[in-house]
């Protein structure tokens, strides 16, 4: 015997109403009212369609209607049937054709939510599930009845898109792009939460994507540490998640090339909001909610190499209360039409430089902002960014160069004996080489106890090669006041001049906020600073004039310091 049963006018309400069936203001869950069914009674058992609208409502995240359809089935067989009912669309009788199964599902296709100012689309089904109440188990009365939402078609993105909205106009977006995606989701009482793993496309640079095969997805939209177990059938799952309310994606290992070097890293996008001083959904004024994209980046590798040879390796530190893991480093995502990635990336630096040691505390700057090219077929071109690291409007700005610049405030560098104080950046040329970038770098020259000559470097570049370095560096000269008694003299053409090789330099290299830098050093190895110039067939003698003991002469002079052995 087989019963057939249509029925209009149906309503129905799936997830918690807190215990309150009059009260709709405090539901989580679908609600349906005025909808049409077609039911299958058979002794297999009940099978069949609702259709209709319903209203869902996520605690903190979306109160909205939608046209949904039901499908009931369980009888594990497939189900064809016809009623003499008004279909919804109001078109002809209700057709029924169901796959085999066990399931009550409620299916929403091409719907869309709003995740804190993003939206999430896709093919959307909601079953009831159940989770256990305050006591932790189930079956007991406390038990909580929650919403599994499973996701098809998933399309979710996390950036800036340039203002063109869709996958298909990925071409200027900087973010993370998921297409194609399955989840599973849950709604509670205190909303909306879910991990799922999925893959994605990459833009750390505007509309230049790196497909990645495995992401991991975080939904919370809710204030609290989520650590529930739900049972989905016969399965129990547990899902533990930080406090919200956010949604992030992490890529573990994503290999990233930028301005022509690597950097290897996890990369967590992380869209998150702050719900303002009343610490709740919406508000106006200073409780307004402010939601933003950040990338945190963590166990972080990168290597500074040309001609196959690394010369400087960073990587992220260790976490001193969790030695397992390493500190993070946040970056930020800048709109606009030149808009990218920018930061600062806290790291550990090693350094492998023939004949030269290093010291001192060291950071990356990371920046992948462009500009558009010289005409429109050109490739886009990286550009600097003033980035305010610390917030605050009165200190300056950090400018970083495009690329990954690895950077160092108060650091040394000892060459041939002789050491370099000062701010010290290591990038990469327009033409490929390692260079260091000198910005206020200090000389000093004395016996040990005193300082005799300080010189001090402005701005330069120092060229690293695979058998030293060399620079041809302008600076300013001073002299102690126990020298400057017996020697005075002036001039403008000094030069710190170094070459740690057995080969004569002469190299012209053109570095991003610095310009072409011309290097013209003898052979090696020597470090001294220069006063004049000498003549030569390309270029006239410029003596400096020199007062030694009241006396005055014009030549070309070197201070350079050196070790002898000590007086017996």
């Amino acid at each position: 015997t087989v019963i057939r049963i249509g029925g209009s006018n149906i309503g129905f309400f799936l997830g918690d109403d807190m215990g309150t069936v009059a009260d709709l203001i405090d539901d989580a869950g679908l609600r349906m009212v005025g909808g049409t069914m077609g039911l299958v009674i058979s002794p297999d058992g009940v099978a069949g369609v609702i259709g209709g609208t319903v209203s869902l409502k996520i605690p903190g995240l979306i109160q909205t209607s939608a046209t949904a359809t039901v499908t009931i089935n369980n009888t594990n067989k497939v189900l064809n049937a016809t009623f003499p009912i008004p279909n919804a669309a109001g078109t002809g009788d209700l057709m029924v054709n169901l796959e085999a199964g066990v399931y009550f599902r409620v299916d929403i296709e091409n719907f869309s939510l709003d995740l804190f100012g993003q939206s999430l689309t896709g093919n959307f089904s909601f079953e009831q599930v159940s989770s256990p109440g305050a006591d932790g188990l189930f079956s007991t009365t406390d038990d909580e009845k929650t919403l599994k939402l499973a996701i098809s078609d998933l399309s979710l993105f996390l950036g800036d898109n340039g203002g063109t909205a869709g996958f298909e106009n990925r071409s200027d977006d900087v973010g993370l792009w998921i297409t194609g995606g399955t989840a599973q989701l849950l709604i509670s009482p205190r909303g909306l939460a879910g991990e799922f793993a999925a893959t994605a496309m990459v833009f750390i640079e505007r509309g230049r994507g790196i497909e990645v095969e495995r992401v991991t997805v975080r939904i919370n939209n809710t204030l609290e540490v989520v650590d529930e177990s739900f049972r989905i059938g016969n399965k129990e799952i547990n899902l533990n998640l930080p406090a919200g309310p956010y949604i992030s994606v992490k890529v573990e290992g994503l290999q990233v090339e930028l301005g022509g070097q690597l950097i290897v890293a996890d990369f967590t996008f992380i869209r998150q909001t702050d719900l303002g001083t009343d610490n709740m959904v919406d508000g106006f004024g200073p409780a307004a909610d402010v939601s933003v994209t950040r990338i945190m980046l963590e166990n972080v590798i990168i290597s500074l190499s040309a001609n196959g040879q690394e010369f400087v390796r960073a990587v992220s530190p260790i976490d001193p209360s969790d030695r397992s893991k390493t500190i993070p480093s946040t970056l930020e995502i800048i709109s606009g039409p030149n808009g990218g990635i920018v930061g600062v990336i806290n790291v550990t630096v090693t350094v492998t430089i023939p004949g030269v040691s290093v010291g001192g505390n060291f950071s990356v700057g990371f920046n992948s902002l462009t500009t558009a090219g010289a005409t429109p077929s050109a490739p886009r071109v990286g550009i600097s960014y003033d980035f305010d690291v610390d917030g605050i409007p009165s200190t300056p700005a950090v400018i970083i160069a495009a690329g990954l610049t690895v950077s160092g405030t108060g650091v040394f560098l000892e060459v041939l004996g002789q050491r370099l104080t000062g701010n010290f950046v290591f990038q990469k040329s327009v033409k490929g080489e390692i260079v260091i970038a000198l910005k206020d770098v200090v000389l000093e020259l004395g016996d040990g106890n005193e300082t005799f000559v300080t010189a001090t470097v402005r701005s330069g570049v120092i060229l690293i090669t695979q058998a030293g370095i060399a620079a041809d560096l302008k600076v300013g000269i001073s002299l102690s006041p126990t020298l400057s008694q017996d020697i005075q003299f002036s001039a403008n053409n000094i030069f710190l001049k170094i070459n740690t090789t057995n080969a004569k330099v002469t190299r012209t290299v053109e570095v991003g906020g610095a310009g072409a830098v011309t290097i013209i050093v003898q052979k090696g190895p020597f470090f001294k600073v220069q006063a004049g110039v000498a003549g030569s067939t390309d270029m006239p003698a410029a003596p400096v004039s020199l007062t030694v003991f009241g006396q005055s002469i014009e030549a070309v002079f070197f201070f350079e310091q050196t070790t002898t052995a000590a007086l017996s």
